[in-house]
């Protein structure tokens, strides 16, 4: 009598875990995009928030990098500038990196005593 081979993992389940991640993504997406209406629309509190909410839950950079600019954008400079200094810390690409040190530039002029 011989072992029987391991069966494969039930690909019930593994579609049933495809369709949950796809579900989350697209609810993520969802969520990106109201975010980003309220940026448009200028809520900018609403939208920092949204994307705080979102940012804690995925821990995407370009998440923070919209929570740092609807910061910015409702004048909190001092946690924008944190969030922002916290992105670059990732080494994010030349274009991004730029686009954030205007940020903080500008930032810097806002504030200067």
């Amino acid at each position: 009598m011989h072992a029987e081979a391991a069966s494969p993992r039930d690909p019930k389940a593994a579609d049933t875990a495809a369709q949950t991640a796809q579900g989350r993504d697209a609810e993520f997406q969802a969520r990106f995009e109201n975010g980003a209406a309220h940026l448009l629309a200028g809520d900018y509190r609403t939208a920092a928030h949204i994307f705080a909410d979102l940012y804690q839950e995925t821990r995407s950079d370009r998440v923070k990098l919209e929570w740092a600019r609807a910061l910015y954008l409702a004048g909190d400079y001092e946690t924008a500038a944190a969030r922002f200094r916290e992105v670059l810390a990732d080494d994010p690409p030349l274009p991004v990196q730029s686009r954030i040190h205007s940020f903080l530039d500008d930032i810097a002029l806002r504030t200067a005593k």
